[in-house]
């Protein structure tokens, strides 16, 4: 056991190499597909829900109330990723190997996903700053962006047009409604779920 962690920890060039190119290679696709595609759907924390239709949530940034932080995400893990490898890398050209590598490593992977999960809750507390009150909500009418499970007790996500913006939130409902549904915004639950019903 302990042969195994030494092993771990005494990792050569090509272990630190392998996270760098690995996590470098997912943040620039990530990256992409917000430029591409638009962005705050890729990033997720760690409240898994897979339904039969291939619809996963994981409770993401984008809908959170802006006095939620999650260190842990999709894009805070893969900058995580990339930063350790590229300490390591780093680290190890400069003549350190075994635990000193891997601990500078370490520290720069974990300040990397540290500033990365403060930059994605600066910019959901400016997301959640514009002239939309909560209130203003219901009424309107959107489309299930992320399955609905039947009896309010579990969320989907819900794509709503209000003042001519298109904004995500944090949906229930009694019945399930699959992705694409139209519904209604009925009432406002709590401060982040709103209840929906299929129009």
């Amino acid at each position: 056991m302990l042969d195994t962690i030494r092993q771990f920890l005494m990792g050569d060039y090509k272990f630190y190499l392998v996270f760098a190119i690995f996590g470098t290679a997912i943040a620039f696709i990530q990256l992409c597909l917000s430029f591409f595609f638009g962005g705050g759907d890729m990033d997720v924390g760690l409240d898994a829900d897979v339904d039969s239709g291939g619809d996963m949530s994981f409770g993401d940034h984008t809908d959170m109330g802006a006095g939620d932080f999650r260190l842990f995400s999709i894009r805070s893990m893969v900058a995580f990723l990339a930063f350790f490898g590229w300490g390591g890398v780093i680290a190890y050209e400069h003549g350190a190997k075994g635990l000193p590598a891997f601990l500078v490593a370490l520290a720069a992977g974990g300040v990397m996903m540290l500033l990365t999960a403060l930059a994605l809750y600066g910019i959901m507390k400016l997301q959640h700053s514009g002239n939309i009150t909560e209130g203003e909500y219901v009424g309107c009418l959107g489309t299930v962006y992320l399955r609905i499970p039947a009896g309010r007790r579990d969320i989907g996500k819900v794509t709503v047009n209000v003042k001519g913006n298109s904004r995500e939130i944090v949906a229930v409902a009694d019945e399930e409604l699959p992705r694409g549904t139209s519904v209604r915004v009925v009432e406002r639950i709590d401060g982040r779920r709103f209840l929906v019903e299929k129009i």
